[in-house]
């Protein structure tokens, strides 16, 4: 079945208060003045992989919008940007600076290796094993984080609202596990 897609107008985030950023930002995306979901989302991919300061109005729009994707499934990622308005299943390892915001479960089939400012923030992130390296690498959960081994180092974070579950974990130096924050 597919999803009905949601018309994303600017004076609509207007109304609910984002930041002058990221209207601003918007309007170079969708000179239109409004545009569905994902289109806004795709077309925030390509600058956010140069700019972090367009990360933020896409977080911003998952977090305030429902799922209207379909499911995406990546044999293997194409590019280090992912925004998508619903569930991603990755079939492979994924290896180095990614940035990925999902309005969904985050289901990644092999080994996750981040290092040096990399987030992920999704509903449910699930992974065989979570290595996190370096500085500003950070997973966000909305609900919770399973795995089967999780390795943080330096001033690496997982922060849930639900709870991290993992049967091995191991945090070095500053790095960090919070879960079960409101």
């Amino acid at each position: 079945m597919k999803k009905k897609e949601v018309e994303l107008p600017l004076s609509l985030l207007a109304e609910k208060g984002v930041w002058r950023q990221m209207l601003e930002d918007f309007k170079k995306q969708c000179p239109n003045g409004s545009a569905p979901i994902s289109e806004v989302l795709s077309n925030l991919q390509k600058p956010a992989s140069t700019s972090y300061k367009y990360v933020g109005l896409a977080i911003w729009i998952i977090k305030n919008f429902p799922p209207t994707q379909e499911p995406l499934v990546l044999n293997e990622p194409t590019r280090k940007v992912i925004f998508w308005n619903g569930d991603v299943t990755i079939n492979c390892d994924i290896d180095g600076k990614y940035l990925v915001v999902v309005n969904g479960k985050l289901k990644i089939k092999g080994k996750v290796k981040l290092i040096d400012n990399t987030r992920i923030w999704a509903k449910i992130v699930k992974a065989k094993i979570l290595e996190l390296y370096y500085t500003s690498v950070v997973i966000e959960a909305k609900k919770e984080v399973k795995a089967i081994n999780i390795v943080l180092y330096d001033f690496a974070e997982i922060w849930a609202r639900g709870k991290v579950e993992a049967p091995n974990i191991a945090t070095n130096d500053l790095s960090g596990i919070y879960d079960k924050v409101n």
